[in-house]
């Protein structure tokens, strides 16, 4: 991998470490590619679990809690409302008003807007046919 260096071309940086700045650095011949990231505009929401829902990821594995988490992060932090092929409003219901679809784990949520944006997780649970189990409870569909 080659060495880090200045948009000047001298090793180091501006602030004087050895890492590079953020702006100033490149990789080699200063054919590197500026870093995108994705920008949103609205702020993003507080991700809430319940005590319920935080009991149910008890009974998920390791691999299974990590992957859960990850995607509510990912799915939920700036839109939680919009409905994707993974995200869905359910029918009126006792969990939560909405779905989130990780493959065969399931996250049922709420959102809150006002006073503050507000993701409610409520359960959390492993969708095995036409039933969920949601801890050590099953529930039919």
């Amino acid at each position: 991998m080659p060495a880090l260096r200045s948009a000047t071309g001298e090793p180091g940086t501006r602030d004087g470490s050895p890492f590079g700045g953020p702006l100033s650095a490149t990789l080699g011949s200063g054919s590197a590619k500026p870093f995108t990231r994705k920008v949103f505009t609205e702020l993003p929401y507080r991700i809430e679990y319940s005590p319920g829902a935080e009991a149910h990821l008890r009974f998920l594995t390791a691999r299974q809690r990590a992957t859960v988490l990850d995607s509510v992060d990912e799915q939920l932090l700036h839109e939680p409302t919009v409905e994707t092929r993974n995200r869905k409003p359910m029918r009126p219901n006792p969990l939560a008003p909405r779905e989130l679809r990780i493959g065969n784990l399931r996250v049922y949520y709420d959102v809150e807007e006002e006073p503050e944006a507000v993701v409610h997780i409520r359960a959390v649970g492993i969708k095995e046919r036409n039933q969920v189990r949601i801890g050590k409870e099953v529930i039919e569909l």
